[in-house]
C-alpha cells in the first residue's frame, strides 16, 4: 500500500512520520551529495555550506519556532482536534 503523505487519518501515524523522516533524509542526502559534486574543486564553499547548514539547524530550535510549534498544538487541543507529529503533541 502506498503510503499518503496528506492523509490525516489517526489510525496510521506511524506510517506518516516514517515517510516524512525517510523523505527528509532523502533531501538531506540529496543536498549533500549535490554540494560535494559542487564544490569538489573548492572545499572552502564546502565548509561554508556546512556552516551555513548548521546555522540553518540552530535556527530551526530556536525558541520563536518551539513556542510557534507549541501554540500550534494548545490550539488544536482547545479545539478538540487530533496533532500528530514527530514529537505527539506538544501542547495541551
Amino acid at each position: 500500500m502506498i503510503i499518503n503523505p496528506f492523509d490525516d487519518r489517526a489510525d496510521r501515524p506511524g506510517a506518516k512520520i516514517i515517510f516524512t523522516f525517510a523523505l527528509l533524509i532523502a533531501f538531506n542526502i540529496a543536498a549533500w551529495i549535490w554540494a560535494w559534486v559542487a564544490f569538489a574543486d573548492r572545499p572552502s564553499l564546502l565548509g561554508i555550506a556546512l556552516l551555513a547548514y548548521m546555522f540553518g539547524l540552530r535556527h530551526a530550535f530556536d525558541a520563536d519556532h518551539i513556542a510557534a510549534i507549541d501554540n500550534v498544538g494548545v490550539d488544536a487541543a482547545a479545539a478538540d482536534v487530533a496533532v500528530v507529529g514527530v514529537y505527539g503533541d506538544s501542547g495541551g
